[in-house]
Order: C-alpha cells, then structure tokens, then sequence
C-alpha cells in the first residue's frame, strides 16, 4: 500500500442463500450509522449491495471517498464572477478496487466494508477539516462513490451516498451573556431617527457562544412602544466570504427566521427566545485570515410596528460543536 493512503477493511462478500429476482442490475450503499454521522479518526462502516437481475462479468468494483469545499454558482451579489475563480479545496481523495475483475452472480451480493476517517486533511489547501455544511455559496460536502465497469455491451453501474463529518471544537470557548437595550437613538444607519416610533426594548442572550447541538435562548422585553408593535422576530443569517487572490466577496442571506411574538406586543411582559440550530444549514464557525472559505453567523432582532416600519439590529454569533 502506498504511504499516505487510507487502509480498507473488506471482509469476504457474502452471498444471499436465496436469489431475489431483480428488473434491473444495481448498487446501493447502506452505511451502519443511521444518522450518516461521523467525526474525523472514527471508522466509515457498511455494507455494498450488488443486486444483479443475472450473473454477469465485470472489470473491477472501485469505492472513492470524497471530501470537498467548493463555491456555488450565483448570478448575482458580491459572489458572482468569485467563484469560478476559486478551485475546490480538498479534504478527502480516496479510491480503492474493494472488488477486482470477476463476475457477480444472480441476486444479491453484500459486501462489508469499513474505512478509517483520517483526523487531518489530505491537502495542503486546508489545515483542518470543515463540517459537512450546505450553504448558499459555500457547500462542505463529504460522499462515498462506488462505480462497476461492465464492459462495452452493459451500462456501468455507479452509486453515490453523503456522510455527515462532525467536527468538535478542541477548545470550548467560555460563555458570553450578552445583555442589550435598544432605542430610537441607539440604531445606527438611519438618516432620520424622528421618522422611528419611539421605543425601549431590552434583553439578554444567554449565551452568544454557542453549542450547536443546544438551542440558542434568550429573552426580551418591550418597555415602552408610542406605536404597537405588529411582530418581533428573530432571524439566523449566514455570513459567506469567499478570497482568491485580489478577489473577494462577503454575502449574508437568511437561514431561518422565526417569529416570537405578534399583534401589539405587551410591554413589560418577558417574552422568551428558544432557536434550534438546523442541521447540515448551519456548522461550526469557521473564520482564518488566511482561509479561502470563511462560514461565520448572526442574529438578527427584527421589530415591525404597526405603520410598517422595522428595524433591524444585528448581533454576532460564534457557534462550536462540544
């Protein structure tokens, strides 16, 4: 085996006792863990199916493990025209023969396999892994690619499943309450404060260092409102950077957004905040100078009063995986 590549463990292909009559010939892959879940230096396990509708000859199975951080396409904001500029950053580049040349016979074929995550990159391009992540601009994604040449009479076979990489951070950062109390005159960016109800709200996150497995909590309180309150809502933006060369761009776009409360608001009544932070749409924060891809996060508080006016004030998020 050569240096530096990922040793696979095949155990011998089991063939079922009582052939199943297929329409067609196919490959499926079905991972042990249910959830697809995975961190860096664990064991890949399960099984490869090769369900054949009748024995036939081929040139090898190859199973090809994949980790990737690319750029999406857009058409429009600060990304367009960047990301055709960024090459992939590669995480993960594996490919094994877990099968060689030979012949599958009728029904179905399972073949056990395990395959060690390795606990660094296996590339220059990044000094550490990134959670599997499916952003706007910026997709993290990790799969496994099984392909079967048949010959030049019979179509190849080819399966592809995603695994989920979950990568905990190495030090937990301390907690971070963040206490606020927003004014007509504390709002930056606007022209004329005297267009702005006059209004008092104050909180309190609980904490803006935040375990992404653990809801994000909080509460707030409308002391005072000279117009009603039509909705309070709070928003989970996604904050995408992208560097190549002297090329950058930064775009923010909402992940989520929920409402806590409608309808002329009640004032001095605590009203509390509780977000769950969606899986694969959000990852651990992930922001170094030197890093192509940067992934960072933020809440924003969004009030809407009656006459239609909102007001936006916005607060960064650090998330981490315990």
């Amino acid at each position: 085996m050569q240096e530096g590549k990922q040793e696979i463990y095949l155990h011998t292909y089991t063939k079922m006792s009582s052939p199943i009559q297929y329409e067609h010939s196919e490959l499926d892959i079905k991972l042990n863990r249910v959830d697809r879940v995975y961190n860096p230096g664990e064991m890949l396990d399960g099984i490869l199916m090769v369900k054949a509708n009748k024995a036939w000859s081929h040139q090898g199975i190859v199973m090809k493990i994949d980790g990737t951080v690319r750029s999406e396409a857009s058409s429009r904001g600060a990304m367009d025209g960047i990301h055709n500029a960024v090459s992939p950053v590669q995480l993960i580049e594996e490919s094994m023969e877990i099968v060689p040349p030979g012949r599958v016979p009728e029904g179905l074929t399972e073949i056990p396999f395990e395959f060690p995550i390795p606990n660094k990159p296996g590339t220059n391009a990044a000094k550490n892994f990134y959670e599997s992540y499916h952003g706007v601009y910026i997709s993290v994604c990790y799969v496994i690619l099984v392909e079967c040449e048949r010959g030049i009479m019979s179509r190849p076979l080819h399966r592809e499943v995603e695994f989920v990489v979950e990568v905990p951070t190495k030090r937990i950062p301390e907690r971070a309450m963040h206490e606020f109390r927003l004014t007509r005159d504390s709002l930056e960016n606007v022209k004329s404060s005297a267009k702005v109800p006059d209004f008092i709200i104050s909180g309190v996150f609980h904490n803006t260092n935040c375990a992404i497995n653990k809801p994000f909590t909080g509460e707030l309180t409308v002391e005072m409102s000279e117009t009603p309150i039509k909705s309070i809502e709070i928003q989970l933006v996604r904050v995408e950077s992208i560097r190549c060369e002297d090329q950058a761009g930064t775009e923010r776009t909402e992940i989520q957004n929920l409402q806590v409360a409608e309808e002329d608001v009640c004032q001095n009544l605590p009203i509390y905040l509780h977000m769950i932070f969606p899986r694969l749409f959000t990852c651990i924060t992930s922001n170094t100078a030197k890093a192509r891809f940067n992934i960072d996060f933020e809440l924003n508080l969004i009030i809407i009063f009656e006459t239609n006016y909102m007001v936006t004030e916005k607060f960064p998020i650090n998330i981490y995986r315990e």
